[in-house]
């Protein structure tokens, strides 16, 4: 929820001649403006555009979030830091009216390259793709066509193929910094003849850009009859055992391939570095932790300089990017597991090795959740076909299964339920309990109060959110905080825009409040905003105030469409003629005092009130919230329907669609590229033959 803060004096002054212009007027437009950003990977700086609406601008003032400042309409600004920061523009129009727009971007002052590569093998239980992807460190989202029609995501997946044949594969990766790359390559899929591993080694002759490449692959059961290395410079050789020797010092993915007389296919890549610049290897150990279950890795890459960066794949489709993490493993088995360090100087390398992963010693209940609307999937960690599973779901229903361990339920009410599972093996037993939120997956707000000390630079900050798992605060000087309630010290005397976001993992409900933080407004009335649940007919929006300073005698609500209403309640339902942007502004009275407040909010439907099957059971899920690049969209349908998917921006226009087709009855998974999109919140609507429901979603670049 982004807020829209005047000058102290000069808001409290223009607010209090709007209510009066509203009264006189019937609502007249408020002026508004709003920005653009995007970078320039020539100069490495961002380029900003201001957009204003409704007047002759006369004036503008940028304040860029790490102390400079600007007065052009149009300036560019270079960052010295990697990370988030929020901008704020303040235009000043020629009728007297001033507007401000704060939005988080995403600073990138060292554009990363990115290079999309992958290798595969093939096993009787289908194809299998290792990711050799590289973002020098940056943390990366995969999708895959399997050149059969099907697609998929994740960085390892595993496909089964309906007959042998050559299918072009390609990979699509897109970094967390933008970077996207794609590559392609011919892939002969088996289901027989597996029996064949592609490895090898390499020697680099110190000091030069000479290796010797040695062939170590193994076939069980028939003869290698081709060898194809791809040297990562356009070189390549069908020799078992050849040597290269490179144009230029650098890191370079070398490739083989080899095939057998059966039909075996199988690759293998590792990266090497050769030259005399500042040479690294990546290397690991691992062992079982008993304690956990899991198993902890150990980093043993070695570098002349320091290392700056650990990406791991775990080989059963996750991945991480940190030192000597610990991965729990859901079955036992053989899985590959890769490691690609950075260095300071830019050298990087990566390494795959085959670690066995072994069988869970004893029982653990502990699972997880995933909850969409009324229904949720429950995932334990111990997967046993002669388990016994007794799940408690906390209203008032049991169920016991043998060696059936997820499990779908659907509960009656949108409340809090403390469900347990009690896990019995021939061997061990456990019991374990969690609580879940139901039905919060759009009910929840973010919003905080403050104070100021003496000194105007130590801040205290008071958590007014829905209860949640995960707070993060952007205090706009560069800094942030996870703790639920901080204190903070500021360098110089506010305003400072100040930005909390809240998540909950449970109800995979989010949200993000900011707000002008100084001494001069800290007793400035906060609001936050939420769908009426009780109302799901109409655009009813319920509005809960705070005051920081005291308990006021009256506040005056407008709610911007020429509505006006004052009384003494704190929070108070109001009901919009039809879905829309608003621009809302609360006024209180404490003493002799009047404090204002304005904020641009979003009036939508939960739903418009259908009752048919199909929507029930829609199981409507949108991932991750907040999104950046692309939102995830997955939905389940009941029976052979006509579907519309549209992404709404706050002024009503649609910015991105998934036009009506006819689907089949099953679950459908849809991502809607938002990669042209502006921060903000926008609204999902998904309509199904006819009837619709929406959701608030939040894009943050």
């Amino acid at each position: 929820m982004k807020k829209i803060i005047l000058p102290n004096l000069f808001r409290v002054s223009m607010l209090v001649l709007m209510f009066f212009s509203l009264n006189m007027n019937g609502g007249k437009a408020q002026c508004s403006v709003s920005y653009t950003s995007s970078f320039d990977t020539i100069s490495n700086s961002t380029n900003f555009t201001a957009i204003a609406n409704n007047g002759n601008p006369i004036s503008y003032l940028w304040d860029f979030g790490d102390s400079s400042t600007s007065t052009l309409a149009n300036p560019t600004h270079a960052y010295n830091f990697n990370g988030g920061v929020v901008v704020c523009l303040i235009v000043g129009y020629s009728s007297g009216c001033s507007a401000d727009h704060c939005d988080s971007i995403l600073t990138m002052p060292n554009v990363l390259s990115c290079s999309a590569l992958f290798n595969y093998s093939n096993s009787p239980a289908g194809t299998s793709f290792t990711n050799y992807s590289n973002t020098n460190g940056v943390s990366y989202s995969s999708t895959w066509d399997f050149g059969d029609g099907t697609t998929g995501t994740g960085n390892n997946p595993d496909h089964v193929y309906p007959a042998n044949g050559n299918y072009n594969v390609c990979l699509t990766i897109t970094s967390a910094l933008g970077c996207t790359s794609t590559y392609c390559q011919n892939v002969l899929a088996q289901i027989s003849g597996f029996n064949c591993a592609a490895d090898f080694n390499f020697s680099v002759v110190p000091g030069s850009t000479h290796v010797d490449f040695t062939d170590i692959s193994t076939a069980d059961s028939s003869v290698i009859v081709s060898y194809s290395w791809f040297f990562g410079d356009s070189s390549i050789s069908t020799l078992s055992n050849p040597s290269h020797i490179y144009a230029s010092p650098g890191t370079y993915t070398a490739c083989l391939r080899i095939e057998t007389a059966a039909g075996c296919t199988s690759s293998n890549c590792y990266s090497i570095y050769v030259g005399n610049g500042n040479p690294c290897q990546a290397g690991f150990t691992y062992s079982a932790n008993p304690a956990t279950n899991n198993i902890d890795f150990y980093d043993q890459s070695t570098t002349s300089d320091s290392l700056v960066s650990w990406a791991w794949t775990f080989g059963d489709g996750d991945s991480l990017v940190g030192f000597n993490p610990s991965h729990h493993y859901t079955l036992p088995g053989n899985y590959t597991v890769c490691l690609t360090v950075v260095s300071a100087s830019g050298c990087y390398s990566t390494i795959c090795n085959s670690i066995n992963v072994p069988p869970v010693a004893g029982c653990s209940a502990h699972f997880t959740t995933q909850v969409s609307g009324s229904t949720s999937v429950f995932y334990p960690d111990y997967n046993s076909a002669s388990a016994s599973y007794t799940w408690d779901f906390g209203d008032g229903n049991s169920v016991t299964q043998i060696g059936s361990p997820v499990i779908t339920h659907l509960y009656p009410l949108n409340t809090n339920y403390v469900v347990c599972l009690t896990i019995q093996d021939s061997t061990c037993s456990a019991t374990f309990c969690d609580s879940i939120g139901i039905g919060n997956t759009v009910l929840c707000s973010a919003l905080f109060g403050y104070s100021v000390d003496s000194t105007g630079m130590i801040v205290s900050f008071t958590n007014y959110s829905s209860p949640a798992t995960n707070y993060f605060w952007s205090f706009g000087d560069g800094t942030s905080s996870s703790q639920l309630n901080p204190i903070h010290t500021f360098s110089q005397v506010g305003p400072h825009t100040v930005c909390l976001t809240m998540t909950d993992s449970a109800s995979g409900c989010s949200d993000t409040f900011c707000n002008q933080v100084s001494a001069s407004n800290a007793c400035n009335p906060v609001f936050s905003v939420q769908p009426d649940s009780l109302n799901v007919l109409g655009v009813a929006m319920t509005f809960s105030v705070y005051s920081p300073c005291g308990v006021p005698s009256s506040i005056t609500y407008s709610f911007g469409d020429g509505s006006i209403v004052t009384g003494n309640s704190s929070v108070v339902t109001y009901s919009y003629a039809t879905p829309g942007t608003y621009y809302v502004c609360v006024c209180e009275i404490i003493g002799m005092d009047t404090l204002c407040f304005c904020d641009t909010i979003v009036a939508y439907r939960i739903s418009n009130g259908i009752g048919v099957e199909e929507m029930l059971h829609l199981n409507l899920s949108t991932y991750p919230n907040p999104f950046s690049n692309s939102l995830n969209v997955e939905f389940y349908l009941e029976k052979n329907s006509a579907v519309q998917i549209q992404l709404i921006g706050i002024a009503g226009n649609v910015v991105e669609s998934f036009s009506d087709q006819k689907l089949v009855a099953g679950e459908h998974h849809q991502v809607m590229n938002t990669n042209n999109l502006s921060s903000g919140f926008y609204i999902l609507n998904i309509n199904v033959n006819g009837s619709k429901i929406s959701r608030k979603v939040i894009l943050q670049k």
